[in-house]
């Protein structure tokens, strides 16, 4: 059930602050109108009554959609993931997203490349799954080396880089569910301990909530 907080009356139409989702349940027990709002306390979103019923409330925008870019050069030498902290997510709810990366990276050597993944760093994550494309030679020369990633500690990399010390691309989208609320990240390895591989400035993770 749905239990009301607070209400504001505006323009002849009320807005409910409301503890959970209210199409669950008995939905909002006070007495509502089509075309009222409900705002959920924490990050679940704006709803909109649509119906009679107590039930009938469709999420019309979501606070969950995160879009995190990176300003600062972040480098790891070691071949354990660590999470990239300006693509770290705010805590997220229990539910269902799709994520979107467009990342900027460089080696310090060719001889290695690096590993990209979605993973949890306090969330609990159910299924994660993604595609992601690395570029190893210079543009157009070169196919990208890809992987798919199928859990949240899959382990996968490219071994190689186009240049030392040169900016190459990454792209990568996917799926994930989170059962226990908290945070998740864009995680970043070296392929071989040692030798360093960054993320660079504008980098961009994109994590979409889904109704």
């Amino acid at each position: 059930m749905s239990v009301v907080i607070g209400i504001l009356s505006l323009n002849n139409s009320d807005i409910f602050e409301v503890d959970t989702a209210p199409n669950t349940g008995t939905g909002i027990t006070n007495a509502s109108a089509v075309g009222d709002l409900a705002l959920v306390t924490g990050t679940l979103g704006l709803w909109q009554k649509f119906g009679a019923n107590a039930t009938d409330w469709y999420k019309i925008s979501s606070l969950n959609n995160q879009r995190l870019i990176s300003t600062v050069t972040q480098s790891n030498t070691t071949t354990t993931y660590t999470s990239i902290t300006e693509l770290t997510s705010l805590s997220l709810p229990i539910g269902k997203y799709n994520f979107e990366y467009f990342g900027i990276h460089q080696s310090t050597n060719t001889a290695v490349g690096l590993g990209v993944r979605m993973s949890n760093v306090t969330a609990t994550l159910g299924l994660c799954y993604g595609k992601f494309f690395v570029s190893q030679g210079a543009n157009g020369t070169a196919l990208n080396y890809s992987y798919d990633q199928i859990t949240s500690t899959s382990n996968f990399n490219s071994v190689l880089a186009n240049n030392s010390n040169q900016d190459f691309l990454v792209t990568g989208n996917g799926y994930f569910t989170v059962t226990v609320a908290g945070t998740v990240a864009l995680q970043m390895k070296s392929s071989l301990g040692g030798a360093g591989v960054s993320v660079r400035s504008g980098s961009n993770l994109f994590i979409e909530a889904l109704q």
